[in-house]
């Protein structure tokens, strides 16, 4: 029961006249270091990056390019896409002791703004 209203003839407006805010920025907000197996659980190495919009929201479907470095030089370089929850993890099998830094080199989103930005990170291997 519509109280006789049809709803096909319910109009909704938006009395303050403003547009709902859209998001229009992707940004990385972490880069995370794990390591898994081996005897002592640290043979592997994995990079876990993740993608937020300016309003918060996880960002999954992005393509997310890296260069891992290793003590100071190019180690490799990887692209993968976010899930859902705005996440994607690289592994680096059987990955060398050392200090490994991570650079976001480029980040798409559909009809997000990559910022450009990579969080200041580093794990001691």
């Amino acid at each position: 029961d519509y109280n006789g209203l049809d709803p096909a003839d319910v109009t909704v407006v938006n009395v303050d006249n403003e547009t709902p805010e859209q998001p229009t920025v992707a940004t990385v907000s972490s880069i995370s270091y794990a390591t898994t197996g081996g005897r002592q659980g640290d043979k592997h190495l994995v990079i876990t990056v993740k993608v937020e919009d300016d309003l918060g929201g996880l960002v999954g479907g992005a393509s997310v390019s890296i260069v891992v470095s290793l003590d100071g030089a190019t180690y490799t370089t990887l692209t993968g896409s976010t899930a859902p929850d705005g996440t994607v993890s690289f592994t680096l099998n059987n990955a060398p002791a050392g200090l490994y830094t991570t650079l976001i080199t480029n980040l798409t989103a559909d009809e997000l703004t990559w910022d450009g930005l990579t969080p200041e990170n580093g794990f001691q291997k």
